[in-house]
């Protein structure tokens, strides 16, 4: 497998005709260089064997409409048979483009149904990154059992969908949840103290932290200094504080769209929508915060972890 790297602001090079003839490429464009965007990332070109070329893009965190025009008509004089987009801002990038070729979605933070209502040509192939309510909190109640309220802290812009299945999921679980949207970051700290008081444990829904990184790292250092034990959604939460960590596996929603994009370069783009979904929760403990925390985790739980930290 030959891979070629490349960052946004070597784009200018394509209009030398640097890489137009390389045949049966698969183009990989990632949002930014995130722990688990990397993850996804090596998850999807590693499944490829030697006769497929690849070339890798990084946003670097940004899309400036300067250079998007530009960098869109590169992308189509390349002729890649399928792209990859990892994460919101690569997805969004390439929906304002005119490139028609077949895109493969993943971690990006919004339903695949939603975006594919809001594609009017094409049919939406991608990855869900979002685990199920259910799923997440029947983790939470075995991995913390003595736990009986959390509060859930949610973007603006969660789906109604997601909410719903959240309120089932309190009811078949009989786990107290205490769900908010964070409208603006003005409102946070009061958010939070009301948020503390009335919960035991606070759970951050993993779109909040990717969305906005100094949000998160605020949400950290009030509810550590406060001792209020957080859950987030990926490992590099772990290392920031939070006692648990759930989300799906980045590097397996790389491989599912292995699959996917697999599926149709050998068959053809389908016509219909694609979404699949990870099967299983990536579960890693903080044991040294959960101790701080005077938290009790049953053995069999440690024991189902992915990963501890001690």
């Amino acid at each position: 497998m030959r891979i070629i790297y490349l960052t946004m602001v070597w784009f200018c090079f394509f209009g030398n005709g640097l890489l137009w003839s390389l045949p049966n490429k698969i183009i990989v464009l990632t949002s930014d260089h995130l722990e688990e965007y990397e993850n996804a990332r090596e998850g999807f070109v590693y499944s490829f064997d030697n006769g497929t070329e690849i070339v890798q893009l990084n946003l670097q965190g940004r899309v400036d409409p300067d250079e998007q025009l530009a960098f869109s008509h590169a992308l189509s004089r390349e002729k890649p048979d399928l792209i990859l987009c990892i994460g919101s801002p690569a997805a969004q990038f390439l929906s304002l483009s005119n490139i028609n070729v077949p895109l493969v979605h993943t971690l990006v933070y919004e339903s695949g149904h939603e975006a594919a209502n809001k594609s009017k040509e094409n049919h939406f192939y991608a990855v869900e990154y979002e685990l199920p309510p259910f799923t997440q909190l029947a983790l939470i109640r075995r991995i913390f059992p003595d736990i009986e309220r959390i509060s859930c802290l949610l973007p603006n812009n969660i789906s109604s969908d997601w909410i719903e299945g959240l309120h089932q999921a309190t009811r078949q679980i009989h786990l107290d949840v205490l769900a908010r949207r964070v409208e603006k970051a003005s409102m946070l700290t009061t958010l939070l103290d009301s948020l503390s008081a009335q919960s035991d444990m606070l759970w951050i829904h993993p779109r909040l932290g990717v969305q906005n990184n100094s949000l998160l790292q605020y949400v950290l250092t009030f509810c550590i200094s406060h001792r209020f034990p957080v859950i987030g959604g990926a490992e590099s939460h772990i290392r920031k504080g939070a006692v648990l960590s759930l989300a799906a596996d980045p590097v397996q929603c790389g491989e599912l769209a292995a699959h996917i994009a697999k599926e149709i370069m050998q068959y053809g783009a389908p016509n219909k929508d694609v979404l699949k979904y990870p099967q299983e929760a990536k579960v890693i403990i903080n044991k040294r915060m959960a101790k701080w925390y005077d938290l009790n985790i049953p053995e069999e739980m440690l024991n189902r972890a992915d990963k501890i930290y001690y």
